[in-house]
């Protein structure tokens, strides 16, 4: 902490390699990697008016492998009657061994079955937004909305080559090939053998939000109205987030709730 109040907070990590059956999701062993991470934050006087507050971390390990991360925070209290606050937050990943399916026919190693993984590119972006508007002591606003886009684009398929390693058998040498049969499916041609797996791709867009408006019209009496948001949309297009995609998530398609409470307080002598 410095003489100002602000706050400086640093973090370092690392772990050694290891077996684990996280990675299979519960079949054989296989082998992590080794990996660091760092991360930093910093924050300003807790006593002002207007408080921040930003945070960072990086990730690596030896097989390729690497992310990163933002995510600051603010909120203004400029006046008594309303206080903002948002966080936005922005991830990148880049995972060379992510799990995607797990089907028959494999080798004698791998206990006859085949254990696929990929390299993905994963990217997130998201944004929490809080608005309290006292209009009198008596009736207030509470608003709370969360956009939100995700995406994940695979490449580079291949299946475990043995138990209590991190190696793999890729799809597309050594006379293995793979092809996208639709937007769906991937067929792997491996010798005399064929097969499928679904497509893992994805690319969502999230929006909720609540609006509260709370009136308390007699003392102890209480009227609650409520307007909920529920948008949502997932494909499997390949599609990446990009920065308007924060945006595009309010024009989804999804569902509306309304609510009335009303809340009376009887007077008992």
């Amino acid at each position: 902490m410095f003489k100002n109040f602000w706050r400086l907070r640093s973090e370092f990590g690392y772990a050694l390699r290891s077996l684990s059956d996280n990675l299979t999701r519960g079949g054989p062993l296989m082998s992590t990697a080794n990996s660091w991470w760092v991360e930093w934050s910093l924050s300003n006087n807790f006593a002002s008016q207007l408080l921040w507050n930003i945070r960072a971390e990086y990730f690596r390990d030896d097989l390729a492998a690497w992310g990163f991360r933002v995510s600051p925070w603010v909120s203004f209290r400029l006046a008594n009657r309303w206080q903002f606050i948002i966080n936005p937050f922005f991830e990148r990943n880049v995972e060379t061994r992510q799990y995607v399916s797990a089907v028959s026919g494999g080798r004698e190693e791998t206990f006859r079955n085949r254990y696929i993984f990929s390299t993905v590119d994963r990217k997130t972006l998201s944004a929490r937004l809080r608005l309290n508007f006292a209009l009198t002591p008596d009736l207030t606003l509470e608003l709370y909305a969360e956009p939100f886009a995700a995406s994940g684009r695979f490449y580079n398929f291949g299946e475990l080559l043995r138990p209590q390693t991190d190696r793999l058998r890729y799809y597309d040498r050594e006379g293995r090939s793979i092809i996208k049969l639709d937007e769906s499916k991937y067929q792997v041609q491996d010798g005399q053998n064929s097969f499928t797996f679904d497509r893992p791709d994805f690319l969502i867009h999230s929006f909720r939000s609540n609006m509260v408006l709370r009136w308390e019209w007699l003392p102890g009496s209480t009227l609650f109205l409520v307007w909920q948001q529920n948008r949502f949309n997932e494909d499997n297009s390949g599609a990446v987030v990009k920065g308007r995609s924060i945006w595009d998530t309010v024009s989804e398609e999804g569902d509306h709730f309304f609510a009335l409470k009303v809340s009376y307080w009887l007077p008992v002598n």
